[in-house]
């Protein structure tokens, strides 16, 4: 009788060695995603530049510092050679990702700055692609195929603009200098070039030259569902796409503007006496920055206590749509967030260390305690930036939460204390 058992241990090996073999064979290909779906064959070196390879799966989690290091200084001991006082080989200004050329996968739209330009600004700006472990940079035509005159156009700008991407469309913005101008402050205007993906290459679909420097924005005031407020709608702004994402954003916040009848949960509103006495303005409407303002005090389910001091802006950059928040006024918030509070709330902070020198011991006023640079600078505490009607001038208050409400002091700084720590991208370049 024939044993089974030597059929069955067989078995066994030859289950083993395939999945030994298989093993072998995702490790000498990490590079690539096994389950990853075949795309059409495209001969990828006529529509991509080939910038390094990557054992990441997913465009979102290649390490762009590592591949472009290798891309940008090819030579033995060139970053060492050209990277004086500390500086960073390659310093990522933002990194984003969208899918912008419509096959479904995201794409990094990248901005960095490399050792070769100084302090000029960004030198490596474009849209990547990760292809079976290798990263491509696709192709961006800007000869404006006789639809566009682009050499009078960059020629006007001397400093780098930035890739955005807005409901899948790619586009560029940069200011223009008039030939007077110092090279703090473009006078003519700005530029936003709309791209169009052919299928091999970026091509110039629209050229919006008319976003000129203090031209207002116009608006309309709707009213509110119950009709107790009104919210602004942007109107004839040269770009739609903008326009309309923007219009939907504060849509969105302001059109049910009011405490509702019922809280998050579904249940009614358990506060006995709510109220909202909240005021919506527009502080700032021009130079391609739209700013509003909701302030007052409410009191609505389910909250414990009344809210008094209740202040809550947006701004939006109009060349791109894109909602700024107070970290993005900066070009590397992270790097330079101590040096920045303690611009920003310099005389505040200076006032609470005196109370607490001279009172060590004192619980009776807590609220002049309370604003340390400790924590103001903690990572959990927002800062909310409003643009004042004063020209140069913004208003910056801490996010504190609701016991600490009464502690918040609105502190009005000059734009020109900023200076070290933003660039001609930031909205603070325009104001």
């Amino acid at each position: 009788m024939k044993n089974p058992h030597k059929y069955a241990i067989l078995a066994g090996i030859i289950i083993l060695a395939w999945i030994i073999f298989f093993a072998i064979y995702l490790y000498e290909n990490k590079k690539e995603n096994p389950f990853q779906i075949e795309q059409p064959k495209i001969d990828l070196t006529k529509i991509e530049r080939l910038v390094g390879t990557s054992s990441a799966l997913s465009i979102n989690d290649v390490d762009f510092k590592k591949v472009l290091y290798y891309s940008t200084y090819d030579e033995k001991n060139l970053a060492s050679e050209m990277c004086v006082h500390g500086q960073e080989p390659i310093f990522i200004n933002s990194l984003d990702y969208a899918d912008v050329d419509g096959d479904e996968k995201e794409e990094a739209i990248l901005s960095v700055t490399s050792c070769f330009t100084g302090n000029a600004g960004p030198d490596i700006q474009g849209i990547y692609r990760l292809t079976s472990g290798k990263v491509y940079e696709l192709k961006i035509n800007n000869d404006g195929q006789g639809k566009f005159s682009m050499d009078n156009v960059f020629a006007k700008s001397r400093s780098p603009g930035n890739y955005t991407v807005l409901n899948g469309v790619l586009y560029y913005s940069f200011m223009l200098y008039n030939e007077d101008d110092p090279q703090c402050c473009a006078t003519g205007g700005s530029i936003k070039i709309q791209y169009k993906w052919t299928g091999t290459e970026f091509d110039i679909f629209n050229v919006l030259e008319n976003l000129t420097v203090d031209k207002p924005i116009d608006y309309k005031m709707l009213p509110t569902s119950d009709g107790k407020n009104k919210y602004p709608q942007i109107i004839n702004f040269a770009d739609k796409d903008v326009m309309d994402s923007v219009n939907k954003v504060l849509s969105d916040s302001f059109k049910n503007f009011g405490c509702g009848p019922t809280d998050d949960t579904g249940e009614p509103t358990l506060v006995k006496d709510p109220y909202w006495n909240m005021e919506i303005t527009v502080d700032y409407a021009k130079n391609d920055i739209f700013s509003v303002n909701e302030h007052g005090s409410y009191y609505c389910n389910p909250a414990a206590y009344p809210t008094n001091k209740a202040s809550y802006t947006m701004t939006f950059d109009m060349k791109t749509g894109e909602q700024v928040y107070f970290n993005d006024l900066f070009t590397n918030y992270d790097a330079d967030q101590e040096s920045i509070i303690k611009t920003v709330y310099g005389d505040l902070i200076a006032r609470t260390e005196k109370y607490i020198k001279e009172n060590p011991n004192s619980e009776e006023n807590k609220c002049k305690a309370l604003n340390t640079f400790e924590m103001l600078s903690d990572y959990y505490i927002m800062h909310d930036f409003r643009l004042s009607s004063t020209p140069k001038e913004i208003s910056v208050r801490p996010g504190y939460s609701h016991a600490a409400e009464s502690c918040i002091e609105d502190v009005v700084v000059p734009i020109e204390k900023l200076k070290p720590f933003y660039d001609e991208t930031s909205i603070l370049d325009r104001i």
